[in-house]
């Protein structure tokens, strides 16, 4: 298994209250989604959590997967 690296990925600086990611902390529950972020110079899609712990906005992104089966298999292990 090949590990990938985004070092140049470039998120958000401001979040303000609208944000999808800051929904975690308005409706005070973990939420998620898909965001295209720029990635070493291209916009790559990437896959999202958030979460609120009460004193801190939590945001753990990854890679999307390109094929759906792949993602599929990742979920069924």
């Amino acid at each position: 298994m090949s590990l990938f690296r985004f070092s140049n990925v470039d998120p958000p600086l401001t979040l303000r209250t609208g944000h999808q990611w800051v929904a975690a902390r308005d409706m005070n529950r973990v939420c998620n989604g898909n965001e295209n972020l720029l990635c070493d110079g291209a916009y790559t899609m990437f896959e999202w959590h958030s979460w609120w712990n009460s004193r801190a906005l939590c945001v753990l992104i990854r890679r999307k997967p390109m094929l759906s089966l792949v993602g599929g298999l990742l979920r069924s292990i």
